[in-house]
């Protein structure tokens, strides 16, 4: 005879999963499912655990040199909100820095540009870019746009120059 199945909720502490599913099986039970359960309280558990986490990896970073005490900050607030947002901060912070030295890297190859100098070009009716191109590129469009060459390298492979939207000097008739 067939009997129908009972559901039954059985809730185990994570430690004592595997004797609890020994018994169960002792049992005749067929069919387990799992369940997890989330709550509002439990989730701001579980984020305040991550917070922790977190500040306590950053501060391991700033531990104090032996035989000098560290002065215990004055906060008022939650220091480990603080400490979490002081380090995505420093992050934002060192990214940025990275980024700015990368472009800083880049225009170095260029030498003594001022922006001002395109500037005052612009406010004349000449609009100047500077352009770093690859030598077969550099060949293949050399006489469309009027251009100065300020470096070429066979070895990086490149060309850098000053194109004009217009030569300097020319006189444009409708």
């Amino acid at each position: 005879m067939i009997v129908p199945m009972k559901k039954v909720s059985l809730v185990v502490m994570d430690k004592n999963k595997e004797t609890a599913l020994d018994r169960i099986r002792e049992l005749g039970v067929v069919h387990l499912e799992r369940k997890t359960v989330a709550s509002p309280v439990l989730t701001g558990l579980m984020d305040r655990r991550t917070h922790l986490e977190i500040a306590s990896g950053v501060l391991t970073a700033f531990t104090p040199k032996k035989g000098k005490a560290a002065a215990a900050p004055v906060f008022d607030g939650d220091i480990v909100d603080h400490v979490v947002a002081l380090s995505e901060r420093r992050k934002i912070l060192q990214d940025h820095i990275f980024s700015t030295e990368r472009e800083k890297q880049r225009f170095e190859k260029w030498g003594d540009l001022q922006p001002r100098d395109f500037a005052s070009l612009a406010e004349n009716g000449i609009n100047a870019y500077l352009y770093d191109v690859s030598l077969a590129s550099y060949e293949q469009n050399v006489g469309e746009v009027p251009v100065i060459v300020l470096a070429s390298s066979k070895k990086e492979n490149s060309v850098r120059l000053l194109a004009f939207d217009r030569i300097p000097g020319e006189t444009s008739y409708p």
